[in-house]
């Protein structure tokens, strides 16, 4: 689902992670610079989170801390909250800034692998950034060696993979999916395989991997469509397997993704 489907408390839905331990749907609203709780059949839950937001854009869930991390586009931060109560987390955990490496966060990505926190810097460098964060301290790691930059045009949403282990980026600039070594920062595969996602894509805004197909599913707000690739080649899954959902589907200027399991 896209992050437009639920509208009722918020104010341009941009992100829909699921934290499956309170069975929840979270949306940042950059609108309304808040995140919102729904159940998973919409109602709005006793939840609101205001505390640090600054437009609010990708949203992530870590596992091990138990945090819900929000990147804040107009303050280049990253804010952390209890995902139970939307308390901003202030103790234990330093928001990385623009110092960091960030520059107009947008989509976030946590790596149960590293355990690192990936946000995508769409005015980071020359055509952006990819940038790591250890997610229980806010510090960039490791030590800001770390810096994802080849192969990047203006990158929005990201999305991890646990089947290939690789962290993929929808480039809004010019229309490409790109896949990184989470470890070090490295476009991967490199020229021993052929990955590359260009079929079907305009101005990528959001992707989300579906653990059940194994499939990954970008958001394109250039023809309100979602299409869907295989991860290890970057191919367009054929439509006789996936008919893409267009505008008469009820897309219209898709951003973000969720996949539910």
């Amino acid at each position: 689902c896209s992050g437009s489907e639920l509208t009722r408390g918020s104010s341009t839905p941009i992100s829909l992670p699921t934290v499956s331990e309170t069975q929840a749907l979270y949306v940042s609203n950059d609108g309304s610079n808040a995140i919102t709780a729904y159940t998973a059949h919409g109602r709005e839950l006793g939840f609101k989170a205001t505390s640090g937001l600054n437009y609010p854009y990708g949203l992530a869930y870590d596992p091990v801390t138990g945090w819900l991390y929000a990147a804040n586009n107009s303050s280049n931060t990253i804010t952390a909250y209890d995902p139970s109560t939307g308390a901003e987390i202030t103790t234990g955990f330093t928001s990385p800034t623009h110092s960091d490496g960030l520059n107009s966060p947008a989509g976030l990505a946590y790596d149960p692998q590293t355990g690192w926190l990936y946000a995508a810097n769409y005015n980071g460098g020359t055509n952006g950034t990819i940038t790591a964060y250890d997610p229980s301290t806010g510090a960039q790691v490791p030590s800001s060696s770390f810096s994802a930059t080849s192969g990047l045009d203006l990158p929005r949403g990201l999305a991890f993979d646990p089947q290939t282990g690789w962290l993929y980026a929808a480039n809004n600039g010019n229309t490409t999916i790109t896949a990184y070594n989470p470890s070090t920062g490295a476009q991967v595969p490199s020229s021993t395989s052929p990955f590359s996602a260009t079929s079907g894509l305009d101005f990528p805004y959001g992707l989300a991997y579906d653990p059940q197909t194994g499939w990954l599913y970008a958001a394109n707000i250039g023809n309100s469509t979602i299409t869907a690739y295989n991860p290890s080649t970057g191919a367009e899954i054929s439509s006789t397997s996936f008919t893409s959902p267009t505008s008469s589907d009820g897309i219209s200027f898709p951003t973000f993704l969720l996949v539910l399991p």
